[in-house]
């Protein structure tokens, strides 16, 4: 047996804060700031995207490149003297 009472207050902590500070964040009349506001969360999902995407695929390019030898010489003899 749930209240319905009980039920909407433990939802609205959340959801009450975003609605009393969705003016500040998003004002009626302020076309420049709202461009700054989805400028930054387009960095932000662009940085998120590049540090999830991107960087495992650079990584994983230098660590390839690391593990070829620099030159192969064959060794024909088992001396491990050699000459260039």
């Amino acid at each position: 047996m749930t209240d319905d009472a009980t039920e909407k207050t433990a939802k609205e902590p959340g959801w009450g804060a975003m609605r009393r500070f969705l003016p500040y964040l998003w004002p009626a009349g302020e076309p420049r700031l709202k461009a700054r506001i989805v400028l930054a969360l387009l960095l932000v999902v662009t940085s998120i995207a590049v540090t999830t995407l991107v960087m495992p695929l650079a990584y994983g390019a230098a660590i390839n490149q690391k593990s070829v030898p620099p030159f192969d010489i064959p060794s024909t003899s088992g001396c491990s003297y050699v000459t260039r």
